[in-house]
Order: C-alpha cells, then sequence, then structure tokens
C-alpha cells in the first residue's frame, strides 16, 4: 500500500482511540456519579424511618449501584478496544514507517 494509505489509518485509528479515551472519562465519571447517588440514598436512612422508606432507600441504594456497574462494565469494554486499537496502531505505524523508507 502507499504511504498516504497507511498515514491515513494511522489518523483513523489515533482519532478512535481519542474517541474511545472521553468514552472510557464519561463512563468513570457516571460510575462515580451514581456511586455517589447510592451513598446518599444509604446515608438518608435514619434509625427514626419507617420500615417502608428505608426499603425504599435500600431499593434506591441497589438501583444506583447497579448503574455504577454497568458504567464499569462499559469503560471495562471501551479500554478492551482502545487497547486492540493500540496494537493495531503500532502496525500500521511500523507500516507506514517501512513505505517511506521504501519511497526514500
Amino acid at each position: 500500500m502507499s504511504v498516504p494509505t497507511y498515514r491515513n489509518q494511522v489518523d483513523r485509528l489515533t482519532s478512535d482511540i481519542a474517541g474511545l479515551e472521553k468514552k472510557v472519562a464519561q463512563e468513570r465519571s457516571a460510575a462515580t456519579r451514581a456511586r455517589g447517588d447510592a451513598l446518599r440514598a444509604q446515608n438518608s436512612i435514619r434509625p427514626s424511618s419507617s420500615q417502608s422508606t428505608v426499603l425504599s432507600r435500600l431499593r434506591d441504594v441497589q438501583r444506583h449501584e447497579e448503574k455504577a456497574a454497568a458504567h464499569d462494565r462499559r469503560a471495562a469494554q471501551y479500554s478492551d478496544q482502545i487497547a486492540t486499537r493500540r496494537r493495531s496502531l503500532t502496525t500500521a505505524q511500523a507500516s507506514l514507517e517501512r513505505a517511506e523508507a521504501q519511497v526514500r
């Protein structure tokens, strides 16, 4: 393949990695927010609270924790994709360097 083709491939992979890293950061931030919501719901339970209020707050805690876990799973999936793209980027960069060396 030609130098421009490899250069485009490197640029595309670099852009893909940046986008995925942004998504990982967003998912981790969302997980942190969900855990904070769970903690606030848990701290809102008072000894004088009625049984139905306590159960409702416990369901809220569980719901927020499940949301946080889902965000963590998505962040891990994006991290796996980043690793794959980085391996492809390394290969594309090596191919680009070889193509540039042949042109010289």
